[in-house]
């Protein structure tokens, strides 16, 4: 299973789960959630 954080555009120290950024939508201090990395994909089907 692959899992995905994201942290906040206002403030890098908050990482949360996917779960969490899509229950909120904007972090505390008003920041959006984005991908901590983004997963490298391949061409194989």
């Amino acid at each position: 299973m692959f899992v995905m954080n994201y942290k906040s555009t206002r403030d890098v120290k908050v990482n949360v789960s996917s779960a969490y950024a899509i229950s909120q939508g904007l972090s505390a201090e008003g920041g959006l959630f984005v991908p901590d990395h983004l997963p490298k994909l391949s061409e194989e089907k």
